[in-house]
């Protein structure tokens, strides 16, 4: 009888090693196969059952599934082997980081939708009133800034929640760990990349962004709701949903601290050059500045015309920056936002999921702790960004 504890197991491992995955898909039966088989009690050909989706139907499903070839889901990557930064997950990306608006729309009943527009103060928008007026079909709304989905007992904006109120939110709107989750978000690129790093680093296996959000859904003239829909709706029936926190994934202030003298990773500041280097002011009242040690990749400069650059103008991007794609690298920014527009073109180049700083410089700079303005105490000495 085979044990039960050995195909779970196994299951798991299919999830974290999609080569193994593949190889055990495929026609006929492969050596990987025959020694999994023996390991669990199965014959050969039941390995594939227990091989996730979409990688059991990798090879004839291409078209409908994932598109042929990255480029026409987003122009971005595919499965990939997965890599570590020291405990992080290993887990690898199940389906693409971004996806286009055709692609979405072609898709649309075989994923679940949120919306999480948020919005600076000085873009003058109301994403809850523009959320209520027109949204994707289906969709729901992920509020990034206010409990259950960010922290009620601290001062810091919309900080990461426990698993426990993650989970009952995302079971609130019906979503499965075996659901692919796309997220949008008003300004082309902006908040849903927030929303993506929560799914992933409470584990969920299929999670991408909507390249170029709303703006791109309208222009590739797909559905759009636009009867009255309360932010607070949820589904009509909740679903149990379990997670946990992976290790490593969320970086606080010590450990950024402890990082200025180890250099164990690369901290990439995601806010726009002029702030880091001390020459225009915070959106909050601190002032500007940089923390000693980080790299500046303004999220800007990782999109162009309201979408993620390709895969080659990335790499080119964080090059300039000074950026070395072979070492480990971390993301912050102002309050943990757009840090992680930044850790979604990470995602697109191949590098490991990258830890957010989530405290981010308004948290740091108010603790008093020291900061730096012009090029003093970066990576780049006299050279100009």
């Amino acid at each position: 009888m085979q044990s039960v504890k050995g195909v779970g197991r196994l299951s798991l491992f299919f999830t974290l090693h999609p080569a193994a995955a593949l190889l055990c898909s495929g026609p006929g039966t492969h050596p990987v196969a025959r020694g999994l088989s023996s390991a669990v009690g199965l014959r050969p050909q039941s390995i594939s059952s227990l091989v996730p989706q979409p990688l059991s139907s990798l090879r004839s499903s291409w078209p409908r599934t994932w598109g042929r070839q990255s480029y026409l889901l987003s122009k971005h990557q595919t499965v990939r082997p997965p890599r570590a930064f020291g405990a992080m997950s290993t887990m690898a990306s199940a389906v693409p980081t971004a996806v286009s608006a055709e692609w979405l729309k072609d898709n649309l009943d075989q994923v679940k939708i949120l919306d999480a527009s948020w919005y600076l103060p000085v873009m003058e928008r109301n994403a809850k009133e523009e959320f209520q007026k027109r949204r994707i079909p289906g969709a729901y709304y992920f509020d990034i800034d206010s409990p259950p989905l960010c922290m009620s007992n601290t001062q810091w904006p919309h900080m990461m929640p426990s698993a426990e109120d993650f989970a009952k939110a995302v079971g609130s709107y019906g979503i499965s760990r075996e659901d692919h989750v796309v997220i949008y978000d008003g300004h082309s690129v902006f908040s849903a990349p927030r929303a993506w790093f929560m799914f992933k680093a409470f584990g969920h296996p299929k999670v991408s962004i909507l390249d170029g959000g709303f703006s791109q859904w309208e222009a590739a003239k797909a559905p759009v709701e636009t009867d009255a829909k309360p932010v607070d709706t949820k589904a009509p029936k909740a679903v149990k949903y379990e997670c946990d926190l992976l290790p490593k994934i969320v970086l606080d202030m010590a450990e950024v601290e402890a990082n200025i003298a180890s250099r164990s990773y690369q901290m990439i500041d995601g806010r726009p050059n002029a702030r880091y280097l001390g020459e225009a002011p915070e959106p909050r009242p601190i002032e500007s500045g940089h923390i000693e040690g980080t790299y500046s990749v303004p999220w800007t400069e990782v999109l162009k015309d309201g979408k993620y650059k390709s895969k080659e103008e990335l790499i080119e991007v964080f090059k300039a920056a000074k950026v070395d794609l072979s070492q480990p690298c971390a993301v912050t920014c102002g309050s943990g936002v757009s840090a992680c527009v930044v850790g979604g073109a990470l995602d697109i180049v191949g590098a490991p999921l990258a830890p957010l700083y989530d405290g981010a410089y308004t948290e740091w700079k108010t603790s008093d702790k020291p900061t730096f303005k012009g090029l003093d105490k970066t990576p780049y000495g006299r050279s100009a960004l």
